[in-house]
């Protein structure tokens, strides 16, 4: 569906923000203390895995050959 100003009976539009991330050490790296940061605003990865239903602890696995 397509935005148009003035319209009452189109939905307000959203913004998604996508971001990759990837672990190039041999070990995890735990993510419960890291946030993204986007307009000025954080956004802790620990809420993000509780709505998920992941673990708070969660960790990002090493990238390798085999799981990029």
């Amino acid at each position: 569906m397509q935005f148009e100003p003035g319209n009452l009976l189109t939905p307000n539009p959203s913004v998604v923000f996508a971001v990759q991330i990837a672990n190039p050490y041999d070990s995890p790296i735990p993510l419960a203390d890291y946030a993204i940061r986007v307009g000025g605003r954080n956004f802790p990865l620990a809420l993000a895995a509780q709505q998920l239903g992941l673990p708070l602890n969660f960790a990002l696995q090493p990238t390798t050959p085999e799981r990029p």
